[in-house]
């Protein structure tokens, strides 16, 4: 070698190229709940916000309905009606019976004749019948009352699932429909949980021989580009976009960096080689 000359390195110690096939996409929430109410009535409590942390069956909002209100009294009177029309053909049951048994006896002593004891031992079942009629009455009096209570309840909107609520439209003293009457976008909240995410991503159709589940690669999120995170196949689309010449794919998560989002921007390498060291020649990078 001459004097002066550099030694250059053995060709052989340089890193292979590592292929891999680029794409860009999304975070995406898998875990994520419109919140309705299935009553109509006006927002006289907001309790929740955009940002909030919220666990199952915690309280977002309530409302007021008088209707409902009005319905639950009238049905604790019509439930209290049959409390006592119960109790009072108790009563009649009770002396009827008294009266059976009196006349049964006097008519085994001579006293009065055998259908009169008949007529009496009648009139003690009817009356029992009376009070099992009663008795029906009474529980679907108490099945009503169950159910006005229960749309009272409804008037408390509680989170369905764990998470962080993520949009709130209801606003206090808004007037709300009920679920049935409202259109399918008249939502009150949404929430999301924020450690169920995936990653939704196009790339060429050209590449899709491939890629298959459980390639893995490495993603980088537009808004934290120092934070590449491991991803891996989980799905790929049966059908590709004929307007776009792409084929989407869903990507597990595998290492979720700090401050990541819904939403968030995303691009994607999907390693088709074993991945090389940090800074090794990279090679058929392709992309949607």
């Amino acid at each position: 070698m001459p004097m002066g000359e550099a030694a250059q390195p053995p060709l052989a110690t340089l890193a292979p190229p590592q292929r891999h096939v680029a794409g860009s996409g999304h975070v995406v929430a898998l875990t994520q709940v419109a919140v309705q109410s299935r009553r109509g009535g006006t927002i006289v409590e907001l309790v929740a916000d955009v940002g909030d942390a919220v666990t199952v069956g915690q309280m977002l909002l309530r409302l007021d309905a008088p209707d409902l209100r009005f319905a639950l009294r009238a049905t604790e009177l019509a439930r209290r009606r049959a409390e006592l029309a119960l109790a009072a053909r108790r009563l009649d049951a009770a002396d009827a019976e008294a009266l059976g048994r009196r006349m049964a006896a006097l008519a085994e002593s001579g006293t009065v004749n055998g259908q009169s004891a008949r007529d009496a031992g009648t009139a003690a079942e009817r009356s029992a019948n009376f009070v099992d009629q009663a008795a029906e009455s009474l529980a679907e009096a108490e099945l009503a009352v169950s159910k006005a209570r229960q749309a009272i309840d409804e008037l408390t909107i509680r989170a369905p699932i764990a998470g962080v609520v993520s949009v709130r439209a209801a606003n206090l003293g808004e007037m709300i429909l009920a679920q049935v009457d409202a259109r399918d976008d008249a939502l009150l909240f949404t929430i999301t949980d924020p450690a169920r995410l995936a990653v939704d991503i196009d790339i060429a159709e050209t590449n899709v021989a491939a890629v298959q589940p459980g390639l893995k690669g490495e993603a980088i999120l537009d808004a934290y580009p120092d934070r590449p995170f491991a991803v891996m196949v989980q799905r790929v689309a049966p059908v590709a976009s004929a307007e776009r010449g792409t084929l989407a794919l869903r990507l597990a998560i595998l290492d979720p960096p700090v401050g990541i989002r819904p939403a968030m921007a995303v691009r994607v390498s999907l390693f088709l080689d074993a991945p090389t060291a940090a800074g090794a020649i990279t090679s058929n990078i392709t992309g949607p």
